[in-house]
């Protein structure tokens, strides 16, 4: 514990100490691991995680909501959170319908009454950010479908549409109540638009369509594909741990275990 620059620096110029974990920011990381060297690092950083919902879902609604839930769940504050959602054009708009409905119920307030579902961010700083970011998307043609107001620390649930890969709030790190949702075409095109990010680190799809799934799976540039759940679903026995920009190595106890372990071979012959 104590101030992260000043403890960190200690703690890797210490020759003793032969294995590095770290969830932070991407700049962070880069330069952990640098200061490493030869030693192991393992890495979990930065993510826009994106979701998949083609044409062939058997509840819109359900899915809809629950892509919303994941935004905003922990104030949107989750490393996993769902940030950008496409969708197949066809339920393109019934989607959005929905999403929107289920955020105007996500009642933010204090975390001591039973009935709140949006507490405050980090800190007003966060806010400001997050609320100059949506207020440049939309100066830039985003659609605020709901939300896109600030109250202190507290941001609103909010959704866009109308954005585009380089702004802000898709291309970077929102980690705020906040997604977009992006209308395709086709499967291919889709993934292409997941892809089309510097973070890797889990993605949610959506079908009842087994050879989708199989090539999203198998397309997707990311370190975890979950198959109708979101992209922001875990359990701690899994593997866990991005590509990309997202950071290296995998967290969950076996494969935790497994990083910080030095494989020796032993080879004997007693002729």
């Amino acid at each position: 514990t104590g101030p992260g620059a000043l403890v960190g620096k200690y703690l890797t110029k210490d020759a003793r100490i032969r294995m590095f974990s770290f969830t932070g920011s991407v700049p962070v990381g880069k330069s952990l691991q640098e200061a490493a060297g030869f030693r192991r690092v393992a890495l979990e950083l930065g993510s826009n995680s994106a979701n998949v919902v083609h044409e062939d879902v058997k509840d819109v609604k359900k899915v809809a909501e629950l892509c919303a839930k994941y935004a905003f769940l922990n104030a949107g504050q989750v490393c996993i959170s769902c940030q950008r959602v496409y969708v197949s054009r066809s339920i393109y708009q019934e989607f959005c319908n929905y999403a929107v409905a289920f955020a105007k119920t996500f009642k933010g307030g204090k975390l001591s009454d039973d009935t709140t579902c949006l507490g405050p961010m980090i800190a007003e700083k966060e806010t400001i950010r997050i609320e100059s970011w949506v207020n440049d998307a939309a100066a830039a043609g985003a659609k605020v479908l709901t939300g896109g107001h600030r109250h202190g620390a507290f941001y609103e649930p909010t959704i866009l549409t109308n954005v585009t890969p380089d702004m802000d709030v898709v291309k970077n790190e929102a980690f705020a109540p906040v997604f977009s949702i992006i209308p395709y075409d086709t499967i291919e095109e889709a993934i292409a638009g997941v892809n089309n990010s510097r973070y890797g680190l889990q993605a949610g799809v959506f079908t009842s369509s087994l050879a989708i799934a199989h090539y999203a799976a198998e397309h997707i540039e990311a370190g975890g594909v979950v198959i109708n759940d979101g992209s922001s679903f875990r359990m701690d026995n899994m593997p866990y741990g991005g590509v990309k920009d997202s950071g290296m190595g995998k967290e969950g106890p076996e494969y935790a275990i497994r990083e910080l372990t030095e494989e020796k071979t032993i080879i004997m012959n007693f002729d």
